[in-house]
């Protein structure tokens, strides 16, 4: 078999749209207006609008989403909403960590937006499924999670993503990309990415758990890092059974094996490919992983320190 009949772990992979059978009554967190901050994007003489907040522990540092980031591209942040007050006027900004796969975007600013409130990230992916809510403007409207979203049109995505459902048709019931949504506790829950085309009020959503792996990155090593395990998963089937190991590699001499079905990676549980696809997401090479896997019958945990990928 050619190795394009394989996926390995360290590539996008294809993710399915679970929906569920109702969608449950949620109600409306409080968390304040002053957490949200307004981000101005300036691309080739248009100006687009989007919403942030500011990463904890960096008081310099708003995170927000972005289709993409030119050279030329400029930015602006301040406090949303915007006020009269000099202290919250906009203040210029620079790219300090984009993620194209994520489309996360880090910028650092030159003077932080006054009265904003750094944001606590959630970090379970259970996490999504609690009541949330966004802020429009200066209320608290309820957002509904739909389920994960895996793939769109047939193609992978980097991650597994959240459908998240917001208000009405109306574009004042609607987020702007990057609006944060929050848990009831006042936690980052997600951020919205862009419109499903033919959903009303739905929205494709990166979750929380993926800022956070990225914020580790860049405290880290100052930009998103991937790691792969070296083995291959075969396409077009849904048990997660290793089909390949490359010789002599880290994940070999962990003691990796063709035939070994994955179960768990790193703690996130492994129940088909795709599942395997959004854990690799967290990976990185700065620290080794534990993987469960069934062999036979014998269940076993193994230890493996992923390899950065040639493009790092």
């Amino acid at each position: 078999m050619e190795k394009s009949s394989f996926l390995f772990v360290s590539l996008l992979g294809s993710l399915g749209i679970v929906m569920p059978s109702f969608l449950p009554a949620l109600h409306a967190a409080s968390p304040p207006a002053s957490s949200v901050v307004e981000v101005r994007q300036n691309s080739a003489g248009e100006e687009t609008i989007t919403h942030g907040v500011l990463l904890d522990g960096y008081p310099d540092i708003v995170v927000t989403v972005a289709a993409s980031v030119e050279e030329k591209t400029t930015f602006t942040v301040g406090a949303y909403p915007a006020t009269r007050e000099a202290a919250r006027a906009p203040a210029s900004a620079t790219v300090a960590l984009f993620d194209p796969g994520s489309r996360v975007l880090f910028l650092k600013t030159t003077t932080a937006p006054a009265g904003v409130a750094p944001v606590k990230f959630s970090t379970t992916p259970a996490a999504i499924t609690t009541p949330l809510s966004w802020l429009p403007a200066e209320e608290p409207q309820p957002a509904i999670d739909a389920g994960p979203v895996r793939q769109l049109d047939g193609r992978p995505l980097a991650l597994t993503l959240r459908r998240l459902h917001f208000g009405s048709s109306r574009v004042s019931d609607t987020p702007v990309p990057g609006t944060p949504v929050f848990t009831e506790n006042g936690e980052l829950a997600a951020l919205p990415l862009s419109p499903l085309p033919g959903e009303t009020g739905a929205w494709l959503s990166l979750p929380a758990t993926a800022v956070t792996k990225l914020a580790t990155d860049f405290a880290a090593v100052g930009r998103a890092e991937t790691g792969q395990l070296e083995l291959g998963i075969a396409i077009g089937t849904t048990t997660p059974r290793i089909e390949f190991v490359t010789p002599g590699s880290r994940a070999q001499k962990a003691g990796l094996a063709q035939g070994d079905i994955l179960l768990a990676l790193n703690g996130r549980p492994i129940h088909d490919v795709f599942d395997v696809l959004d854990a690799n997401f967290f990976l990185t090479a700065r620290e080794p992983i534990t993987i469960r896997l069934l062999r036979g019958l014998e269940t076993l945990s193994v230890t493996a320190r992923p390899v950065s990928p040639p493009s790092q």
